[in-house]
């Protein structure tokens, strides 16, 4: 029972950081902070373990300067690369 609590208490605090930062990557965005947005995106997809913050990081990378973005693109690779080991 009390490991069903902790799990349960995981989950939640899991989903309240990850709304956090949809809040942070959403006023990065609108700051027009594409740079800072990218790597808020990557723990997300780790945390959540969920897809859709990889797709989103390499649309905020496409606008970003040359070097930037070949740096950006080479995260989000290897990122994307421990999802589907783990998975």
């Amino acid at each position: 029972m009390l490991q069903l609590s902790s799990d349960r208490d995981a989950s939640v605090k899991t989903a309240d950081s990850i709304r956090i930062m949809e809040s942070g990557v959403a006023t990065l965005k609108r700051w027009g902070r594409q740079a800072q947005a990218w790597r808020l995106l990557l723990p997300m997809a780790q945390i959540s373990d969920d897809k859709k913050y990889l797709d989103e990081a390499s649309q905020v990378i496409e606008g970003l300067p040359e070097a930037e973005h070949d740096l950006a693109k080479q995260a989000v690779t290897h990122v994307t690369e421990q999802m589907t080991t783990k998975a």
